[in-house]
């Protein structure tokens, strides 16, 4: 009950599926990251392009530093 109601990704160390080992000691061993990370930063770079959204990802001056309450 415990396994099913509470664990999460965090309490996952090693993942066999097939017989195949596809993460050990919480690292994917048979897949590079870094060039997923790079695919999705193209595609996002262009999803941007696309949606003219580019400007979203800007910061407003007084972002950092202010609150909603006094």
């Amino acid at each position: 009950h415990r396994v099913v109601s509470f664990a999460n990704g965090q309490d996952v160390d090693t993942v066999i599926i097939n017989g195949e080992v596809l993460m050990q000691n919480r690292k994917l061993v048979q897949i590079d990251e870094a060039s997923i990370l790079q695919r999705a930063q193209v595609a996002t770079e262009k999803m941007l392009q696309r949606t003219d959204l580019h400007s979203s990802l800007d910061i407003q001056n007084g972002f950092w530093g202010m609150s909603k309450y006094p």
